[in-house]
């Protein structure tokens, strides 16, 4: 394959059983998992749930090495067994796909966004009747990827924040920002924009806040990170 020719990304879900699923479905919730070769991290967004019950059910799926609270979740740190027959991310190397990081697993789900580095859409199909083979697999997205996008891609996801907003938050606030809102000098105001989506102003300011604190949540924690990673 040309090098600059576009990559394949495919999005699916599978249901997996392993202790993450277990633990997402007996929570019924969604949590964010980063995996090295050995140890994986896995986020717990700060909600409903009672602590206790938490710190209970991750025990008994994870027996975790070690448990890190914080004001916006929990983070455990824990050691994987995987067998090597029904390993996702093997079966996704075997045809020449890897696996975004990190992987959402939601109520007993597990979602992946895979790149196809070899074999292209020829890949990406092969991929999946493998893991449909061994796992229920649903595909949600298939689309084309540039180059300039890997790097994004690969290192940092933007799913959290873009999954952030409701709806009617994001389309608030891609509204705002296509009337020029967010531009110096503001070339529109919120009465302008509200106007151009038939809401009123003061439903229209409640969601394009909201949806900006929700993205802000996302984003921030990576942005401090990553200022803190370079001041070192």
């Amino acid at each position: 394959m040309d090098g600059s020719e576009p990559l394949q990304q495919v999005t699916f879900r599978v249901q997996h059983d392993c202790p993450l699923a277990r633990l997402s479905a007996e929570l019924d919730t969604e949590m964010q998992v980063w995996s090295g070769h050995r140890l994986e991290i896995v986020f717990l967004p700060a909600g409903r749930l009672a602590p206790e019950r938490v710190q209970d059910a991750a025990a008994r799926h994870l027996a975790p090495d070690r448990t890190v609270h914080a004001p916006d979740g929990t983070l455990w740190v824990w050691r994987p067994t995987v067998d090597p027959t029904s390993s996702i991310s093997r079966i996704l190397e075997a045809h020449g796909l890897l696996w975004q990081q990190p992987l959402r697993v939601v109520r007993g789900w597990e979602h992946y966004d895979a790149l196809a580095l070899a074999g292209g859409e020829g890949g990406v199909q092969a991929a999946l009747d493998a893991l449909r083979e061994a796992h229920p697999t649903r595909v949600v997205r298939r689309r084309t990827v540039q180059p300039e996008e890997v790097r994004a891609n690969l290192f940092w996801s933007l799913q959290p924040a873009l999954e952030a907003p409701t709806d009617k938050q994001a389309e608030a606030l891609v509204a705002a920002h296509d009337a020029g809102y967010y531009r110096s000098p503001r070339q529109a105001t919120t009465a302008q924009v509200a106007a151009g989506l038939g809401v009123a102003r003061s439903s229209f300011e409640e969601r394009l806040r909201a949806g900006e604190n929700r993205v802000m949540d996302a984003v921030l924690p990576v942005l401090a990170w990553t200022r803190g990673a370079r001041e070192r």
